[in-house]
């Protein structure tokens, strides 16, 4: 979950992150931004472009559940943490994103729950 990024954030650039195997493949992205604040607008959608590479749009009737790229333009000048004031409705967006990305999903099935052991045990 993004909400309004920065293509670099106190020094750590979005595409060494993007870069990296596991985001590029196994992780769903959720990017929500203020659509009236042209700066951050723009770099959410470069970031948004950045991902897109690795993450392809699915088709078919169950497109949306196995969509893990999203982008979400919110109709506001507000960014950051002001966005989840509870008229934008972002709490339900957000819990049916991990619904749909974390919990629903077949990918989800193959990741089991175990005990990991400490190394120097």
């Amino acid at each position: 979950m993004l909400i309004s990024p920065e293509l670099s954030f106190r020094g750590l650039p979005v595409r060494k992150a993007a870069s990296y195997p596991p985001v590029q493949h196994d992780i769903s992205i959720m990017i929500l931004v203020g659509k009236q604040d042209a700066k951050a607008l723009a770099e959410a959608r470069r970031i948004n472009g950045i991902f897109a590479k690795s993450h392809p749009e699915p088709t078919g009737d169950d497109k949306l559940d196995k969509q893990t790229l999203f982008l979400g333009e919110l109709d506001t000048s507000l960014q950051g943490t002001k966005l989840l004031d509870p008229k934008f409705k972002l709490p339900e967006v957000i819990a049916d994103f991990v619904d749909r990305r974390l919990v629903k999903s077949d990918a989800a099935k193959e990741w089991t729950w175990r005990e990991r052991k400490f190394p120097y045990e």
